[in-house]
């Protein structure tokens, strides 16, 4: 049986990557924009977990949550997760036994702690008068813990803001080959690249919705969610300085042009897997552009 969430997000990107991954696990989801929405739809629907924004538009998610536990107190109520960049300064305010929240998931958020604070609460119904209050669910308490993603701060500010980011080239690699990820990984690495990996599609979206890339390499089939989606879906919702450089990895890179209809395209640019390694990672530094004498890729669709 699916568990019903509601997500009160404003920001699309997030909103649409929460909904993917929720819906992965099996969770029925339905979503809000703002806190006046979030509480006409708690307080009309029958919801067991509720995933809000610290900061919502027309009413605060801080505002929202306290009128619905309000509305709530002499029922089992729904449990309020709160999302916040500012875990510590929400985690002051709110600790106690009069808190709002049961748990705090920090922005930007980590896919696997996100799903083990919501089954916690899903799976063990809590009463008003057992909410441990405001634990955050990174730093220990009653939720299991996933470790903590720790952003470089002037990336992310840069990213937010629609800018470059400073320092190394920030690559993400999506390969579903363990061999095949792990070489790349470690040669992308060698080459001075800060690289992340993930083994699947749903992963990239997440990771590229929340994190600042200069490029990113991916598989073009993908487990649970195709490579194709995972790249168009940042190509249409993320503003243009904010999008990485998507490259198609493929064994059939013909495919990949005829399924990928444009303009405009989801990626960049295709590179065949029959290549060998030196080739790949030569085409990755020209697509940069940051090795000396490299040359950016032109507008279109090459093989490189």
């Amino acid at each position: 049986m699916q568990k019903r969430i509601l997500v009160a997000e404003d920001d699309t990107m997030q909103r649409h990557l929460i909904t993917l991954l929720l819906g992965w696990h099996d969770y029925e989801v339905h979503t809000a924009e703002d806190g006046a929405e979030a509480v006409r739809m708690c307080l009309t629907g029958n919801f067991k977990l509720v995933l809000m924004d610290y900061k919502l538009p027309v009413m605060s998610g801080h505002s929202a949550a306290r009128v619905i536990a309000n509305f709530t107190r002499d029922t089992d109520g729904p449990a309020i997760v709160a999302l916040t960049s500012l875990p510590e300064r929400l985690r002051e305010e709110e600790n106690g036994p009069s808190s709002v929240f049961a748990a705090i998931e920090e922005k930007p958020w980590d896919p696997k702690s996100l799903i083990e604070t919501l089954d916690y609460f899903g799976n063990a119904p809590v009463s008003a008068s057992e909410r441990p209050g405001a634990v955050n669910s990174r730093a220990g308490g009653a939720v299991p813990t996933a470790g903590l993603l720790v952003p470089d701060m002037r990336r992310e500010i840069a990213f937010l803001s629609g800018q470059r980011p400073p320092g190394p080239a920030r690559i993400l690699v999506a390969e579903d080959d363990e061999l095949l990820c792990s070489l790349l990984t470690v040669a992308l690495g060698a080459r001075n690249y800060e690289v992340d990996s993930v083994s699947n599609g749903l992963d990239a979206l997440i990771m590229l919705g929340q994190r600042p890339y200069d490029l990113a390499l991916m598989d073009y089939r993908l487990p649970k969610l195709d490579g194709l989606i995972a790249a168009q879906l940042p190509r249409d919702l993320l503003p243009k300085l904010q999008r990485p450089r998507l490259i198609s990895l493929t064994s059939s890179p013909k495919l990949v042009r005829d399924e990928d209809e444009g303009p405009p395209f989801a990626f960049d640019a295709v590179i065949s897997k029959t290549h060998d390694l030196q080739h790949i990672l030569a085409a990755i530094d020209r697509s940069l552009g940051y090795r000396e004498g490299a040359r950016p890729l032109v507008p279109g669709y090459p093989e490189v």
